[in-house]
């Protein structure tokens, strides 16, 4: 049996291994537990099939729709969502606790580019997939390390339809390499190598500076990223996270929302 032939055998055993132990999952874990191994894991049906998948995504959905039908072309802005969200909790008649922790994000790739670039910044984001993604599948580039690579991009294109990975640096990272070593038709302009070392040096440089000064940002939103009845706490929340509107992750407004529960008494003040 030559290679070209066993690759796609391979391919559909893996496809079958991998949907049986999403559907059997709780019976290997069980079978895990008996033998000492103390793992409790959710497979991704378990996910689908929770109530909370569909409840809870569908009023992010919904959101978002609304958000879109009342700016068609450009949105409301990149990082908009959040805070017409919170505005959608008291006076669209929407359910409040489901989507509680959801509410920064509506959970779809496509439905957030709307509500947040319009029509204009979707489809620019949807063709330069489409341009980078298409020459995959040109009879001549249908290649295994291609099937590799295609395959990559469906999983977390698949899974920025119902989850947020792209707001993930490296998922996002993942697809952007992606995108760079696609067949398409390219463009090489002839640099000095001296340059490109100095760029790059420059660029990781930048980096690590972007990880190091936002680390303790980090534990702040993590820290203060839920209401709560503590006054103290609440108010040790508001003056960190205020500190953080003269940075770059300055979310201002998406802390005082976190820090606050929905009603229609504090929706003025927020």
């Amino acid at each position: 049996m030559s290679r070209c032939s066993a690759w796609p055998r391979a391919v559909a055993c893996a496809i079958i291994l991998v949907a049986l132990i999403q559907l059997f999952n709780h019976e290997l874990i069980w079978l895990l537990n008996r033998l000492g191994l103390p793992i409790h894991l959710d497979s991704g049906a378990d996910r689908i099939m929770d109530a909370g998948f569909g409840a809870r995504r569908r009023i992010e959905w919904t959101k978002a729709w609304e958000v879109f039908k009342a700016n068609p072309w450009f949105g409301v802005g990149l990082g908009g969502f959040g805070s017409q969200s919170v505005w959608m909790e008291a006076y669209l008649g929407l359910p409040k606790v489901p989507e509680s922790w959801l509410f920064t994000q509506s959970h779809n790739l496509i439905f957030q580019l709307l509500a947040e670039t319009g029509l204009v910044g979707t489809s620019v984001v949807v063709i330069g997939l489409i341009a980078c993604t298409g020459p995959y599948f040109r009879k001549s580039e249908q290649t295994v390390d291609n099937l590799l690579l295609v395959s990559i991009a469906m999983m977390i294109l698949g899974h920025s339809m119902f989850e947020y990975p792209l707001w993930y640096l490296p998922f996002l990272t993942a697809l952007v390499l992606i995108c760079s070593l696609s067949p398409a038709k390219s463009y090489a302009l002839n640099l000095r190598p001296g340059f490109l070392r100095g760029v790059s040096l420059l660029v990781g440089v930048a980096c690590l500076a972007y990880v190091f000064t936002g680390i303790g940002n980090f534990w702040t939103l993590v820290h203060y990223s839920g209401p709560t009845n503590d006054a103290g706490k609440t108010r040790a929340g508001w003056k960190r996270s205020s500190l953080l509107a003269a940075t770059l992750y300055g979310q201002w407004k998406l802390m005082v929302c976190w820090l606050t529960i929905s009603t229609r008494v504090e929706i003025s003040w927020r």
